[in-house]
Protein backbone atom coordinates (compact mmCIF):
# COMPACT_ATOMS: atom_id res chain seq x y z
CA UNK A 1 0.00 0.00 0.00
CA UNK A 2 1.31 3.43 -0.89
CA UNK A 3 2.24 5.63 2.03
CA UNK A 4 3.09 8.74 0.05
CA UNK A 5 1.30 11.94 1.04
CA UNK A 6 0.20 14.75 -1.22
CA UNK A 7 -0.45 18.45 -0.80
CA UNK A 8 -4.18 17.71 -0.87
CA UNK A 9 -3.92 15.85 2.42
CA UNK A 10 -4.01 19.12 4.35
CA UNK A 11 -1.76 20.28 7.15
CA UNK A 12 1.31 19.90 4.98
CA UNK A 13 4.06 22.45 4.57
CA UNK A 14 7.42 22.78 2.85
CA UNK A 15 10.68 21.55 4.32
CA UNK A 16 11.63 25.00 5.56
CA UNK A 17 9.44 24.60 8.66
CA UNK A 18 11.43 21.66 10.01
CA UNK A 19 12.25 22.25 13.71
CA UNK A 20 15.91 23.03 14.42
CA UNK A 21 16.33 20.19 16.92
CA UNK A 22 14.88 16.97 15.51
CA UNK A 23 15.67 13.28 15.40
CA UNK A 24 14.27 10.37 13.43
CA UNK A 25 12.10 8.15 15.62
CA UNK A 26 10.74 5.94 12.84
CA UNK A 27 10.35 5.40 9.11
CA UNK A 28 7.82 3.68 6.87
CA UNK A 29 8.56 3.13 3.18
CA UNK A 30 9.04 6.69 1.85
CA UNK A 31 8.06 8.59 5.03
CA UNK A 32 10.34 9.66 7.88
CA UNK A 33 8.88 10.22 11.35
CA UNK A 34 10.61 13.12 13.11
CA UNK A 35 10.31 14.30 16.71
CA UNK A 36 11.46 17.68 18.03
CA UNK A 37 12.55 18.95 21.45
CA UNK A 38 8.91 19.53 22.47
CA UNK A 39 7.95 15.90 21.66
CA UNK A 40 5.92 17.01 18.64
CA UNK A 41 5.95 14.56 15.73
CA UNK A 42 6.22 15.51 12.06
CA UNK A 43 5.69 13.11 9.14
CA UNK A 44 8.12 13.94 6.34
CA UNK A 45 7.37 12.57 2.87
CA UNK A 46 10.73 12.03 1.18
CA UNK A 47 9.12 11.87 -2.29
CA UNK A 48 7.40 15.25 -2.16
CA UNK A 49 9.35 17.10 0.60
CA UNK A 50 6.06 17.92 2.30
CA UNK A 51 5.46 17.60 6.02
CA UNK A 52 2.49 16.85 8.24
CA UNK A 53 2.84 18.07 11.82
CA UNK A 54 0.76 16.19 14.37
CA UNK A 55 -0.88 17.87 17.38
CA UNK A 56 1.20 17.87 20.59
CA UNK A 57 0.94 14.53 22.38
CA UNK A 58 0.83 16.08 25.85
CA UNK A 59 -2.01 18.45 24.95
CA UNK A 60 -4.22 15.64 23.63
CA UNK A 61 -3.52 13.41 26.62
CA UNK A 62 -4.24 16.24 29.06
CA UNK A 63 -7.58 16.87 27.35
CA UNK A 64 -8.35 13.15 27.60
CA UNK A 65 -7.40 13.25 31.30
CA UNK A 66 -4.68 10.64 30.79
CA UNK A 67 -1.95 10.35 33.47
CA UNK A 68 0.58 10.55 30.63
CA UNK A 69 -0.45 14.16 30.02
CA UNK A 70 2.09 15.21 32.66
CA UNK A 71 5.07 13.58 30.90
CA UNK A 72 7.94 16.03 30.45
CA UNK A 73 8.13 17.01 26.77
CA UNK A 74 11.66 16.46 25.44
CA UNK A 75 13.19 15.11 22.25
CA UNK A 76 13.69 11.76 24.05
CA UNK A 77 10.08 11.40 25.27
CA UNK A 78 9.14 9.66 22.00
CA UNK A 79 11.22 6.48 21.85
CA UNK A 80 9.86 5.15 18.56
CA UNK A 81 6.91 5.66 16.22
CA UNK A 82 5.30 3.64 13.41
CA UNK A 83 3.03 4.90 10.62
CA UNK A 84 0.08 2.76 9.48
CA UNK A 85 -2.61 3.28 6.83
CA UNK A 86 -5.71 1.15 7.68
CA UNK A 87 -7.22 1.71 4.21
CA UNK A 88 -6.49 3.25 0.83
CA UNK A 89 -7.21 6.83 1.92
CA UNK A 90 -3.93 8.63 2.70
CA UNK A 91 -5.88 11.13 4.81
CA UNK A 92 -6.77 8.33 7.23
CA UNK A 93 -3.66 7.11 9.05
CA UNK A 94 -2.48 5.96 12.46
CA UNK A 95 0.78 6.69 14.27
CA UNK A 96 1.62 4.31 17.12
CA UNK A 97 4.37 5.48 19.48
CA UNK A 98 6.29 4.43 22.59
CA UNK A 99 6.06 7.47 24.84
CA UNK A 100 7.33 8.72 28.19
CA UNK A 101 9.82 7.52 30.77
CA UNK A 102 7.67 4.46 31.51
CA UNK A 103 7.52 3.61 27.78
CA UNK A 104 3.75 3.48 27.35
CA UNK A 105 1.85 3.05 24.08
CA UNK A 106 -0.01 6.01 22.59
CA UNK A 107 -1.55 6.42 19.14
CA UNK A 108 -2.78 9.20 16.86
CA UNK A 109 -5.74 8.75 14.50
CA UNK A 110 -5.82 11.41 11.80
CA UNK A 111 -9.60 11.39 11.26
CA UNK A 112 -10.08 12.00 15.01
CA UNK A 113 -7.19 14.49 15.21
CA UNK A 114 -6.17 13.38 18.69
CA UNK A 115 -3.71 11.22 20.62
CA UNK A 116 -5.00 8.38 22.80
CA UNK A 117 -3.19 6.43 25.51
CA UNK A 118 -3.42 2.63 25.49
CA UNK A 119 -3.32 2.41 29.26
CA UNK A 120 -4.66 -1.16 29.29
CA UNK A 121 -1.51 -2.24 27.45
CA UNK A 122 0.67 -1.48 30.47
CA UNK A 123 4.17 0.00 30.25
CA UNK A 124 7.80 -0.92 29.60
CA UNK A 125 7.58 -1.40 25.83
CA UNK A 126 10.84 -1.99 23.96
CA UNK A 127 9.69 -2.01 20.34
CA UNK A 128 6.77 -1.58 17.95
CA UNK A 129 6.48 -2.52 14.28
CA UNK A 130 4.21 -2.91 11.27
CA UNK A 131 3.97 -6.45 9.87
CA UNK A 132 1.65 -7.93 7.25
CA UNK A 133 -1.11 -5.36 7.69
CA UNK A 134 -0.97 -5.15 11.50
CA UNK A 135 0.70 -3.28 14.35
CA UNK A 136 2.64 -5.15 17.03
CA UNK A 137 4.39 -4.22 20.28
CA UNK A 138 6.70 -6.13 22.62
CA UNK A 139 7.55 -5.14 26.18
CA UNK A 140 10.80 -5.63 28.05
CA UNK A 141 9.51 -8.87 29.60
CA UNK A 142 8.72 -10.56 26.29
CA UNK A 143 4.96 -9.98 26.16
CA UNK A 144 3.90 -9.48 22.53
CA UNK A 145 0.58 -7.82 21.70
CA UNK A 146 -1.24 -7.16 18.43
CA UNK A 147 -2.72 -3.65 18.36
CA UNK A 148 -5.95 -3.51 16.34
CA UNK A 149 -6.64 0.21 15.93
CA UNK A 150 -8.51 0.11 12.62
CA UNK A 151 -11.94 0.98 14.05
CA UNK A 152 -12.03 4.73 14.94
CA UNK A 153 -12.55 5.33 18.65
CA UNK A 154 -11.90 1.69 19.56
CA UNK A 155 -8.69 -0.15 20.41
CA UNK A 156 -8.38 -3.91 20.68
CA UNK A 157 -5.20 -5.39 22.18
CA UNK A 158 -4.63 -9.10 21.62
CA UNK A 159 -1.87 -10.78 23.74
CA UNK A 160 0.12 -13.19 21.55
CA UNK A 161 2.74 -14.35 24.07
CA UNK A 162 2.88 -14.49 27.85
CA UNK A 163 5.18 -12.29 29.90
CA UNK A 164 8.58 -13.69 30.86
CA UNK A 165 8.69 -16.02 27.82
CA UNK A 166 11.70 -14.05 26.54
CA UNK A 167 14.44 -12.31 28.47
CA UNK A 168 17.31 -9.94 27.70
CA UNK A 169 18.35 -6.34 28.18
CA UNK A 170 16.65 -5.18 24.96
CA UNK A 171 14.02 -6.74 22.68
CA UNK A 172 13.34 -5.89 19.03
CA UNK A 173 10.69 -6.92 16.51
CA UNK A 174 11.77 -7.77 12.96
CA UNK A 175 10.01 -9.09 9.86
CA UNK A 176 11.84 -11.95 8.14
CA UNK A 177 9.68 -12.50 5.09
CA UNK A 178 6.31 -13.78 6.28
CA UNK A 179 7.51 -14.35 9.85
CA UNK A 180 7.56 -11.89 12.72
CA UNK A 181 10.51 -12.62 15.02
CA UNK A 182 11.94 -11.19 18.22
CA UNK A 183 15.63 -10.30 18.47
CA UNK A 184 16.95 -10.44 22.03
CA UNK A 185 20.08 -8.43 22.82
CA UNK A 186 22.40 -8.94 25.79
CA UNK A 187 24.90 -6.30 26.94
CA UNK A 188 28.11 -6.10 28.95
CA UNK A 189 28.86 -3.77 31.88
CA UNK A 190 25.56 -3.92 33.73
CA UNK A 191 26.72 -1.03 35.97
CA UNK A 192 25.87 1.47 33.20
CA UNK A 193 22.11 2.02 32.90
CA UNK A 194 22.44 3.64 29.47
CA UNK A 195 22.36 0.75 26.99
CA UNK A 196 23.79 2.95 24.24
CA UNK A 197 27.10 3.05 26.17
CA UNK A 198 27.39 -0.74 26.46
CA UNK A 199 28.70 -3.37 24.05
CA UNK A 200 26.62 -6.32 22.90
CA UNK A 201 27.78 -9.71 24.21
CA UNK A 202 25.16 -12.03 22.73
CA UNK A 203 22.20 -11.97 20.35
CA UNK A 204 19.33 -14.45 20.13
CA UNK A 205 16.54 -14.69 17.57
CA UNK A 206 13.19 -16.15 18.57
CA UNK A 207 10.30 -17.35 16.45
CA UNK A 208 6.80 -17.12 17.90
CA UNK A 209 4.32 -19.87 18.71
CA UNK A 210 0.97 -18.13 18.98
CA UNK A 211 -0.83 -21.33 19.96
CA UNK A 212 1.44 -21.89 22.97
CA UNK A 213 1.90 -18.14 23.56
CA UNK A 214 5.67 -18.36 23.79
CA UNK A 215 8.84 -17.86 21.80
CA UNK A 216 11.35 -20.46 20.67
CA UNK A 217 15.03 -20.08 19.80
CA UNK A 218 15.97 -20.03 16.12
CA UNK A 219 19.35 -21.47 15.05
CA UNK A 220 19.15 -20.21 11.47
CA UNK A 221 17.10 -17.60 9.63
CA UNK A 222 16.77 -19.34 6.23
CA UNK A 223 19.50 -17.14 4.78
CA UNK A 224 18.13 -13.88 6.16
CA UNK A 225 20.36 -11.41 7.99
CA UNK A 226 19.45 -8.65 10.44
CA UNK A 227 20.85 -5.16 10.93
CA UNK A 228 20.52 -4.32 14.63
CA UNK A 229 20.71 -0.63 15.47
CA UNK A 230 20.20 1.05 18.81
CA UNK A 231 16.44 1.49 18.34
CA UNK A 232 15.35 -0.90 15.60
CA UNK A 233 16.04 -4.15 13.76
CA UNK A 234 15.79 -4.51 9.97
CA UNK A 235 15.63 -7.79 8.06
CA UNK A 236 17.97 -8.22 5.07
CA UNK A 237 16.68 -10.72 2.45
CA UNK A 238 18.69 -13.83 1.50
CA UNK A 239 21.34 -13.55 -1.21
CA UNK A 240 21.78 -9.81 -0.66
CA UNK A 241 25.16 -8.77 -2.06
CA UNK A 242 27.92 -8.43 0.51
CA UNK A 243 25.80 -9.74 3.39
CA UNK A 244 26.56 -12.92 5.35
CA UNK A 245 23.47 -15.14 5.74
CA UNK A 246 22.12 -16.06 9.19
CA UNK A 247 24.11 -13.24 10.79
CA UNK A 248 23.21 -10.15 12.80
CA UNK A 249 25.04 -6.92 11.98
CA UNK A 250 25.26 -5.19 15.36
CA UNK A 251 25.81 -1.46 15.84
CA UNK A 252 27.76 -0.90 19.07
CA UNK A 253 29.56 2.05 20.66
CA UNK A 254 33.30 2.15 19.95
CA UNK A 255 34.68 2.51 23.48
CA UNK A 256 38.23 3.10 22.21
CA UNK A 257 37.84 5.45 19.23
CA UNK A 258 34.45 6.97 20.00
CA UNK A 259 31.43 6.91 17.72
CA UNK A 260 30.01 3.57 16.61
CA UNK A 261 31.23 0.36 15.03
CA UNK A 262 29.52 -2.57 13.32
CA UNK A 263 30.23 -6.15 14.34
CA UNK A 264 28.90 -9.38 12.85
CA UNK A 265 27.28 -12.01 15.09
CA UNK A 266 26.85 -15.51 13.62
CA UNK A 267 23.63 -17.10 14.77
CA UNK A 268 24.65 -20.72 13.96
CA UNK A 269 27.98 -20.31 15.82
CA UNK A 270 26.50 -18.07 18.54
CA UNK A 271 29.55 -15.83 18.48
CA UNK A 272 30.95 -12.70 16.87
CA UNK A 273 33.00 -13.46 13.75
Amino acid sequence: MATSMSEDDGGLSTGSSTPVMTKICGCQTDCLILVDETSEITLFDTLTDFQFKLPPISTSLQQNKSPLGSVKTTIDAVHKAVLFFPGNDTKDFIVLAIYGESKNLVFYRSILETWTSLEEAGSGYDDITYHKGGLYAVDEYGKLVACDLKCPGFANLVPLTDRWCLWGEKLYLVSLGQELCVVVRHYSDKSDDDLQNRETTKVRVCGLSYREKKGYLVGKMHGWAVFLGQNSAVGIPPYSEGVMPDCIYVEDPDVHKGGHKTRVYSLPYQAFV
